[in-house]
C-alpha cells in the first residue's frame, strides 16, 4: 500500500516531505480503524470495561462515543465480536457479578442493587433468563455443594 501511494503522490509532483508526512500520518490512523478484521482497539476496550463494571449503566451511545462509531454500528460490530447486543453483554456481566456476590451474601435485594439493576424483580427476571434458577435456588446448590465439599475432606 505505501508504494500505491507513493506512486500516486509521486505523480501528483509532491514533495517527499509531504508524501512522508502523509504515511506516517496513515499509520497512525490504522491503528484507530478496523480493518479486514483486524482488532478494533476501542470497541475491546469498551468490551473490558463492561466486563469489569458491569454495575455501571452507560447507554448505547456513551458507548459508541467510546468506540468512535455510530450507534448502529457499533451495535453491529459488537455482537459480531461477543455473539450479544452490548445490553446482553452487559446483563450476562452483571449476572456472573451477581453469582459470585450471592456466594457471600445472602440478601438478594443488596446483590441486584450493587450489580446495577434497578429492583429485586428486574434482578430476578434477568438472573433466572440467564442461570435457569432464582437466585435463592442459586444460594442452595451453591450451599449444597460446599457441604458436600466439605464432607470429602
Amino acid at each position: 500500500m505505501d508504494l500505491i501511494l507513493k506512486n500516486i503522490l509521486e505523480s501528483e509532483k509532491i514533495d517527499s516531505e509531504e508524501i512522508d508526512l502523509l504515511l506516517n500520518s496513515l499509520k497512525v490512523l490504522e491503528k484507530y480503524i478496523n480493518i479486514d478484521g483486524e482488532k478494533d482497539v476501542h470497541l475491546e476496550k469498551v468490551r473490558e470495561y463492561i466486563e469489569i463494571y458491569p454495575e455501571n449503566i452507560f447507554s448505547i451511545d456513551e458507548m459508541a462515543d467510546s468506540a468512535f462509531s455510530s450507534k448502529y454500528n457499533f451495535i453491529r460490530r459488537f455482537k459480531e465480536r461477543t455473539g450479544l447486543t452490548p445490553h446482553q453483554f452487559q446483563i450476562q456481566n452483571r449476572i456472573r457479578k451477581a453469582q459470585k456476590l450471592l456466594e457471600k451474601l445472602s440478601i438478594t435485594t443488596e446483590v441486584a442493587l450493587t450489580t446495577g439493576f434497578y429492583d429485586q424483580s428486574h434482578f430476578i427476571r434477568n438472573f433466572k433468563k440467564i442461570v435457569k434458577m432464582t437466585p435463592l435456588e442459586y444460594q442452595s446448590s451453591i450451599k449444597r455443594i460446599n457441604l458436600f465439599k466439605e464432607e470429602l475432606e
